[in-house]
Parts: structure tokens; C-alpha cells; sequence
């Protein structure tokens, strides 16, 4: 991919011009061009003076080469900071344990080159997650938003910790689940560490369950309810509408008898929850701006038998 520089920089050292291009610190810039990710049809070095006739290259990172993805992006919106995405249901955000190729990180790599820059620092843990803002479960489809430099990456993630970002989601749950208010702390399970709990040392977690339609479905009684998350902790639409006895359908960690005994009587094979509205301040011009994700056919579907 070609690097666009300012011809305003023409005349300054190398390191400098990228390191403003880019949107990263000269150090950093200096490690691109040491590293051949950013290269020329000749010799450059970051003190190499920066001219017209000199065309830079980005270069896919060394550690990517061997990581080989078919993951494709889904893009809702697009500008010269953020990628916002539609995720669907079954793709892993990041590499991990068991899960090292197809990621949503990796497509946004091989689709935006630069956007390998958007990281905290230069290990590989941190390349590995490059553009990632937030997550989403791997079953759990939707609206996500990617930065595609570090100064997008820092001030939107600084939005979710200071809780500015609001999301909509919406679920399909056995049983009747009324509409309230749940303020209950999350910790991990002790018993199961890939698993989260309500427990009354964990962490302040708050969600709002509103109630939009309920109906028998083939004898089941199911809800398709909204859910606006006050708190951003990891699963925690799904631990708290399992805590009220209304787990998500197909959701095979959380669910209970009854619950599984319905997904699997509907034939469902994913968790049915979807990320379907984000709203947050852009990152450089701090204007509000929401984005919604259509719902995906499986979930659309019982959705649709519902509210019929």
C-alpha cells in the first residue's frame, strides 16, 4: 500500500514525515522504516530527507506473514479514522487460544495496512489487536467500530472507560423476562474460569432489560427483549439475563435445561444476541454518531414469529 505524505513535509527528515502521516511517534516511525514494513524503490533510513520522487510502501508486518486470513470486513462506515463493521456471528475478534487465524483484527490489517499503528506498543500481543476498540463475543453478531490509527484507538477506548459510548443490543431468551433495571457486580466463576458470575465482590455491572414482545413459539415461551448496557463488563448481557432465569437461547455456557432443551427444540446453534446499535463522540471532530447493524436471518427470524 502507498503512504500518502504531505507535500508540506518535503525537505524534513523521514522519521518526522511518517511519524505525521501516520498519526504515530517518530520512534515508532523510525522502527517501521529499521524494519522494512515502510520501504522505497531505493536505500532509506529515518534520517533520509523526504522528496517528491520518493515513493514509500507499507509492507504487511513480518509477524502477519504467516497468518494467512479469508475474514472479510462488513463495512457500515467508513473516513480517514474509524472503520465502523457489522460482525457476524462465528468471527473472533483477535488471535487467541484456539483461535489464531480469520479475525476481525487481521481482516482489518489486510484491508487497511495502517492500521497496524493503532496500537499501544510494539509487542506482539498488542499488533495481534491492532485497531480493536472494543469486543464482542464470537457467536454475538453486530455493530463494531475499528480504529484505523493510535489516536482513534486512545480516545474511543478512553470513551468506553469513561462510559460515553451507548449500545443497543437485542436477544431472543426463554421465558417471559420483564422489563427492569439490573445492578448486580460480575466476577469470574470459581468453579469455571472461562466463565463469569454474579457475585457480590465482583465488579459494578449495570444493565437496562426492556421488553419488547413475548409469544409461545411451538409450546416455548420466548422474549425478544433490548438490552442497554451501563457497564462494559465481558458477558455481561448474558450473565445477567441467565442471573433473572431468562438465558439467551443457544447460549450453551450460560443457559439452563430449560433453555437448551428450547434451542435445540428450534434448532438453534448460536447464541442469539446481536450488537445492533453503537453511539460515541468521532474521535477528532467529537461529534456524536450512531450506527446500527441489520439483524442477522437466524435471529431476524424468531424475531419475526414473536412479534407476529
Amino acid at each position: 500500500m502507498i503512504i500518502k505524505i504531505d507535500q508540506n513535509l518535503v525537505g524534513q527528515r523521514l522519521d518526522l514525515a511518517l511519524s505525521q502521516s501516520l498519526k504515530v511517534s517518530r520512534s515508532k516511525a523510525a522502527s517501521l522504516i529499521k524494519t522494512k514494513e515502510v520501504t522505497a524503490e531505493k536505500e532509506i533510513k529515518p534520517s533520509t530527507l523526504y522528496s517528491e520522487s520518493l515513493v514509500l510502501k507499507r509492507n504487511k508486518p513480518a509477524f502477519l506473514k504467516e497468518k494467512k486470513t479469508t475474514a472479510k470486513l462488513d463495512i457500515i462506515f467508513e473516513d480517514n479514522d474509524i472503520i465502523v463493521i457489522n460482525k457476524p456471528s462465528g468471527a473472533v475478534v483477535h488471535p487467541g487460544v484456539g483461535n489464531k487465524v480469520n479475525t476481525i483484527s487481521q481482516a482489518l490489517i489486510n484491508y487497511y495496512p495502517q492500521s497496524i499503528t493503532a496500537t499501544f506498543d510494539n509487542s506482539d500481543l498488542s499488533k495481534d489487536r491492532a485497531g480493536i476498540v472494543h469486543r464482542l463475543d464470537k457467536d454475538t453478531s453486530g455493530v463494531m467500530v475499528l480504529a484505523k490509527n493510535k489516536l482513534s484507538l486512545n480516545n474511543l477506548q478512553k470513551q468506553f472507560q469513561d462510559q460515553v459510548v451507548q449500545k443497543e443490543y437485542i436477544f431472543v431468551c426463554a421465558g417471559k423476562l420483564t422489563s427492569q433495571t439490573v445492578d448486580m457486580p460480575i466476577a469470574r466463576d470459581s468453579k469455571n474460569r472461562m466463565k463469569k458470575k454474579v457475585r457480590l465482590e465482583g465488579k459494578n455491572a449495570i444493565t437496562v432489560f426492556e421488553l419488547q414482545s413475548f409469544s409461545k413459539i411451538d409450546t416455548h415461551t420466548l422474549s425478544y427483549i433490548k438490552a442497554l448496557p451501563k457497564t462494559g463488563r465481558m458477558h455481561q448481557i448474558r450473565v445477567h439475563a441467565s442471573y433473572l432465569g431468562n438465558p439467551i437461547l443457544g447460549d450453551i455456557i450460560y443457559g439452563n435445561k430449560e433453555s437448551k432443551r428450547i434451542s435445540n427444540d428450534l434448532n438453534i446453534k448460536r447464541v442469539m444476541l446481536h450488537a445492533q446499535k453503537i453511539t460515541f463522540e468521532h474521535p477528532t471532530s467529537g461529534e456524536s454518531i450512531s450506527f446500527s447493524a441489520p439483524v442477522a436471518t437466524d435471529l431476524s427470524t424468531i424475531i419475526n414469529k414473536i412479534t407476529s
